[in-house]
């Protein structure tokens, strides 16, 4: 969930009016669709984001990070998110028990998903044994 309307890429009207927020009170939705994040490093598409104007913070879920193949691991006060190939794409600290996801903190966006360069070479070749 975002509040932020610049992060989308594309934003279309949904059926769901309203979510159920951490207090028990549910805010209004207003779209959903893609957001692209950038950073120093890349830019990374995150799907099926809600956008709701009334919440103060971005949210992830891990859930659904899960669900789109990404994998989440907790660590000493932060957490990694690793893409579906093994590559680390955030790294999230820990700030007053809470995680929150800031793209332009050089420190939380400092991971590429940038394939390897043997690998880019490998499949440009047309998979030739390496």
């Amino acid at each position: 969930m975002t509040h932020d309307w610049a992060l989308f890429k594309d934003l279309k009207p949904i059926t769901i009016t309203k979510v159920r927020i951490g207090n028990g009170d549910h805010i209004a939705v207003k779209g959903k669709g893609t957001i692209a994040i950038s950073t120093n490093i890349s830019t990374k598409t995150i799907s099926d984001v809600l956008f709701v104007p009334d919440i103060d913070k971005n949210l992830l879920s891990v859930g659904q990070l899960i669900e789109k193949g990404f994998k989440v691991s907790f660590e000493d006060k932060h957490y990694l998110i690793h893409n579906a190939n093994g590559q680390k794409v955030f790294r999230v600290k820990m700030r007053y028990k809470s995680f929150s996801l800031d793209p332009t903190e050089e420190e939380q966006a400092a991971y590429s998903t940038e394939e390897d360069v043997t690998q880019k070479w490998h499949k440009r070749l047309g998979h030739c044994h390496l």
